[in-house]
């Protein structure tokens, strides 16, 4: 059973369709890139397994459960992480406040719970804080676990959602345009921590991004779109497929 499984999903905006007949499966610990030019609908599939847009038509489905059209937060619960082509960190939190809140709570910080158990609350949330702290070091920004969030560069706040997803205990991460705006010099650090994050953290990862050569690079599996699926397959195949350049306008050389 594959630990995301997407089956005919199509999303119209108007007359406009944006995704049509779309299917993918990817098993944990491996990594799929989607590539399309723009507007292909990448982003509006993102948003679709998320739950931030219910398709049309078709299935989301994670380790066999039908998530389709469930609010994201539903998603979320179900095993599903995701970044965003801009930072969305929490600017008014601490760096280890943001990782903090996707952490699962089993006794929780209800007030019953806060009353009636103190400190079985209170040892829940030092190993919280404990487990934060050791994905921050993950991604290489303990020092700036007291710092404001709204304080960080822009590569520093994508670490710390990267942080934040580590700490979720999700199955599955969505990666929608992860490099964009990053520093040349953070490029290398961010492919490395994908790429651990399957192989080392055993999660099925998502990646879109405009980048063809990181992408090639990275996946054990490409999709190309353009509102629908024109191939998939190795990276080694789909950049020797002539389909590749004509689902881009412009490119001539599809593994640049």
């Amino acid at each position: 059973m594959a630990t995301l499984e997407v089956q005919g999903v199509g999303k119209s905006f108007g007359g406009y369709t944006a995704l049509e007949d779309i299917g993918l499966s990817l098993d944990a610990g491996s990594i799929m890139g989607v590539i399309g030019p723009n507007g292909a609908g990448k982003s509006t599939l993102i948003n679709i397994i998320s739950g931030f847009l219910k398709p049309d038509t078709g299935t989301v489905k994670i380790n066999g459960k039908d998530i389709t059209g469930k609010a994201p937060y539903r998603v979320f619960k179900s095993g599903i992480a995701r970044t965003f082509q801009d930072s969305q960190v929490f600017g008014y939190m601490t760096g280890l406040e943001n990782v903090m809140v996707s952490a699962p709570w089993g006794i929780g910080v209800q007030e019953y719970n806060v009353l009636a158990r103190p400190f079985a609350v209170a040892r829940e949330e030092k190993q919280k804080r404990e487990e934060a702290m050791a994905h921050l070091a993950q991604v290489n920004i303990t020092d700036k676990a007291r710092s404001m969030a709204q304080a960080l560069s822009y590569g520093q706040q994508k670490l710390l959602e990267f942080a934040r997803m580590l700490n979720s205990r999700a199955n599955v991460f969505l990666l929608d345009e992860p490099m964009a705006g990053i520093h040349p010099d953070l490029v290398d650090g961010l492919k490395a921590l994908i790429v651990a994050m399957a192989k080392e953290h055993n999660k099925a990862v998502i990646l879109v991004e405009h980048n063809l050569k990181v992408v090639m690079e990275m996946s054990d599996y490409v999709t190309v779109i353009r509102n629908s699926v024109l191939l998939s397959g190795t990276p080694d195949a789909v950049s020797k497929d002539e389909r590749l350049a004509g689902a881009f306008l412009g490119v001539t050389d599809a593994t640049a």
